[in-house]
């Protein structure tokens, strides 16, 4: 019993995991975690710069949405109402920043992101 128990909540995880990731979607960054799915306004996103572990960009006083598992991230900064914070990791950085600049071209990149990534 205990391990049916053990094999589902593993199966659970890994379901939750494979299930979640991000994407642009017009002028919105939709990003999905298992079953759950938030769509923040390109429009609201003001700075973009670089992450770290989860204890570098976590944090009780500012509310993040943390859709990355990577300690290579970025951390789009918002006026979202209810995520002042979103972390991301992806896959194609250059890709996701050129696409973003593209779409919110408001957004600040900070200077350490430029000469690696644009």
């Amino acid at each position: 019993m205990g391990a049916l128990v053990v094999a589902g909540a593993l199966a659970v995880t890994v379901g939750f995991l494979l299930s979640s990731g991000y994407r642009l979607e017009g002028e919105r960054l939709v990003v999905q975690v298992g079953l759950l799915r938030w769509s923040i306004p390109l429009g609201s996103v003001q700075r973009i710069r670089r992450g770290g572990w989860g204890p570098m960009v976590s944090s009780f006083r500012v509310v993040r949405l943390r859709a990355a598992f990577s300690p290579r991230n970025l951390v789009l900064e918002t006026a979202h109402a209810w995520w002042r914070e979103v972390v991301i990791s992806p896959a194609d950085e250059r890709g996701f920043l050129t696409a973003l600049r593209t779409l919110a071209p408001q957004v600040k990149i900070d200077e350490a992101l430029l000469p690696f990534t644009l």
